[in-house]
């Protein structure tokens, strides 16, 4: 079995254990964001969908660090010297909520202040 395979399989577990009403992570992405995704250059954006997921505990993901989320397990900086975003799509409570976050702003979710 692969890194890819365990990840993928703690993912599962995760999910399992959070429930459809729980924390879940449907996409994330991380790196030099546009506004509109229709000008985002995929080179210098990454998935980190997965490292997100593993990081949910009891329904809820907290990165206090503000730190580059660039030094988190599982990411890496696509784009060196250009400004980052984190965007996240996440379900919580059979609700769809997307939010972005600066590079070094501490994550908590779900966070109704920010759910856009």
């Amino acid at each position: 079995m692969n890194a890819q395979e365990v990840l993928q399989a703690l993912v599962e577990q995760i999910r399992d254990r959070e429930g459809a009403q729980g924390l879940i992570i449907i996409e994330a992405r991380y790196g030099h964001l546009s506004t509109t995704t229709t000008h985002d250059n995929p080179h210098q954006i990454i998935d980190v969908t997965v490292p997100l997921q593993t990081l949910v505990r009891d329904s809820t993901l907290k990165i206090p660090t503000t730190v580059s989320k660039a030094n988190l397990t599982g990411f890496y900086d696509p784009c060196i010297g250009q400004e980052k975003t984190l965007f996240i799509k996440y379900s919580f409570g059979s609700q769809i909520h997307t939010v972005l976050y600066k590079d070094t702003e501490p994550v908590v979710l779900p966070n109704r202040g920010r759910i856009n």
